[in-house]
C-alpha cells in the first residue's frame, strides 16, 4: 500500500513547490503610521481633511507579483501626486482614494502593473460621488497594460446615495489601469484583485512527472485487477 501511495505523495509534494499567489481587496483604511507625501507636493507630511493623507506608491504591492501605483493627472495632463484618503462622505463609502480639483477636466488613474508575468485578475472596485456631485456624469474605463479598453462606461453621479460597484472580472499578464474623470467628485475604494506567478520550467517538469507516475500507477491497478 505505501508503494502504491508514493507517486501520488509525489505528485501532491511537487504541486506544493508551485508558487503561491495572491488576492485581496484594497480599502485604503490607512492609518497615520502610513501617511506618506507625495513626491511632488514638496510639502512635507500632509494630512487632508477627515483623518486622510497621502497614499504611498508602495500600498497594496504584492512582492513578485503586483506593482500598484496611483496618479492624479491634471487638466494639463500632467501627473502631479498620488491620491489621498478621505475618511467618510463619497456615498455610503468610508476611506476612499481622491483628488483633484472641484471644477472638473482632470483624472485618476489606479494601475495594477503585472511583475515578471504574474497574471492580475481585475474582479471589482466601487466609485462613490461625493454629496455636491449629484446628477454629474463621469466617465470609468479598465485598460490593458500595453492594449486594448477592456471597460467603459458613463456613470451618472449620486444616484440614491450609493456607490457603484463595477464587475470586471479580467485577466491579464501585463495588468491593468483604472482611470475615471474627476477624482474629486468621484472617489475609489475597495479593488478587489489577485495575482498568481508563472511556475519556473522546472516546476513544470517536475509537476508533470508526478502527475505522469499518477497514471501509470492507475493503469497498473485497472490492468491488474
Amino acid at each position: 500500500m505505501t508503494l502504491r501511495l508514493a507517486p501520488i505523495a509525489f505528485a501532491l509534494s511537487i504541486a506544493s513547490l508551485a508558487p503561491s499567489g495572491h488576492a485581496g481587496v484594497l480599502d485604503f483604511n490607512y492609518t497615520q503610521t502610513q501617511l506618506v507625501t507625495s513626491a511632488s507636493n514638496g510639502l512635507g507630511p500632509l494630512l487632508a481633511l477627515g483623518n486622510g493623507g497621502w497614499i504611498s506608491q508602495a500600498y497594496g504591492d504584492v512582492a513578485g507579483l503586483v506593482d500598484m501605483s496611483y496618479r492624479y493627472i491634471d487638466t494639463n495632463g500632467n501627473n502631479t501626486s498620488s491620491f489621498q484618503t478621505w475618511v467618510n462622505g463619497y456615498d455610503e463609502l468610508v476611506y476612499v482614494a481622491w483628488n483633484g480639483s472641484q471644477g472638473g477636466g482632470d483624472r485618476g488613474e489606479v494601475q495594477l502593473a503585472s511583475i515578471g508575468g504574474s497574471t492580475v485578475t481585475l474582479n471589482s472596485f466601487s466609485l462613490g460621488s461625493w454629496s455636491g456631485a449629484a446628477g454629474k456624469q463621469e466617465t470609468v474605463t479598465v485598460t490593458e497594460i500595453g492594449g486594448g479598453v477592456v471597460f467603459s462606461q458613463t456613470l451618472l453621479l449620486g444616484v440614491n446615495n450609493l456607490s457603484t460597484t463595477f464587475a470586471i472580472n479580467a485577466s491579464s499578464t501585463s495588468g491593468f489601469v483604472i482611470g475615471w474623470t474627476n477624482p474629486w467628485h468621484t472617489a475609489i475604494d475597495n479593488i478587489d484583485s489577485s495575482a498568481a506567478p508563472i511556475p519556473e520550467p522546472g516546476t513544470w517538469a517536475l509537476m508533470g512527472l508526478g502527475l505522469a507516475a499518477v497514471g501509470t500507477m492507475a493503469r497498473r491497478r485497472r490492468i491488474g485487477s
